[in-house]
């Protein structure tokens, strides 16, 4: 079955919790002689614990901490671009300055470019910077305090402190391949309960019609829709 995980993932929990409990009553109801021979209580019970987003080891922690973790390296990875596109801007303006004053320096200086946006974009504009700052202008301008040759440098190579570029583009791409695993994971558990639940309550409501005392119970107990809360009422523009 076919959920959206972002707003089903309270229903599927309550609902197999719900499902889990009346299934555990009946199996201690020796009388009624009834219990799904799909699933154990027991297989109830350990799908329920997975679904604990607080519990380490969990498909639901596994989920969150992964989500989580692709979160901070992308982070990390976008205030690496932020700084290199800053850098770049402020070094390129200070070179066409320059350039002004020496017309040797302006078919190199007109070449480069701080309109990047994207990462592609901001990666490639600062690596020609980069050439132009080393061959033209020499590694020992500093077009701003803070931003020499040196610091360029290192927003693509690193320092002993600060990973490269490349290892920032490697962490978030691996922590995305871990999410999107984990979250795949999370969502097949969250899609196999729905449909073991949708059969259960077909089973048991076939073997306990309503009226009777274990009817009644299932009916009563197991939610078996969901309805998204009503969006929040926009007020009426005042008229004008």
């Amino acid at each position: 079955m076919n959920l959206d995980i972002s707003t089903s993932i309270d229903f599927v929990r309550t609902r197999t919790e719900k499902t889990a409990a009346v299934q555990t009553t009946f199996a201690g109801l020796p009388a009624d002689a009834w219990v799904w021979p799909q699933k154990t209580t027991a297989a109830w019970t350990a799908d329920v614990e997975q679904l604990d987003g607080a519990k380490a080891g969990t498909l639901a922690h596994k989920a969150t901490a992964a989500a989580t973790d692709k979160s901070i390296q992308f982070a990390a990875l976008d205030a690496r671009y932020k700084t290199l596109h800053a850098r770049t801007l402020q070094a390129v303006g200070v070179m066409r300055s320059r350039a002004l004053a020496d017309p040797t320096l302006r078919p190199v200086v007109n070449e480069l470019s701080a309109r990047g946006d994207s990462n592609r974009a901001i990666e490639e504009e600062g690596e020609e910077l980069l050439a132009a700052w080393s061959q033209e202008f020499g590694e020992d301008f500093v077009p701003a305090a803070g931003n020499t040759f040196e610091t360029f440098r290192a927003l693509y190579e690193g320092s002993a402190t600060e990973p490269t570029l490349r290892k920032l583009k490697s962490n978030y791409k691996e922590a995305g391949a871990k999410a999107r695993r984990a979250a795949g994971d999370f969502n097949a558990l969250i899609s196999r309960l729905e449909d073991e639940c949708v059969q259960w309550y077909a089973e048991a409501t076939a073997v306990f019609p309503a009226g009777t005392t274990n009817g009644d119970l299932i009916r009563g107990q197991i939610p078996t829709s969901y309805s998204p809360a009503p969006a929040t009422p926009v007020p009426p523009a005042p008229p004008a």
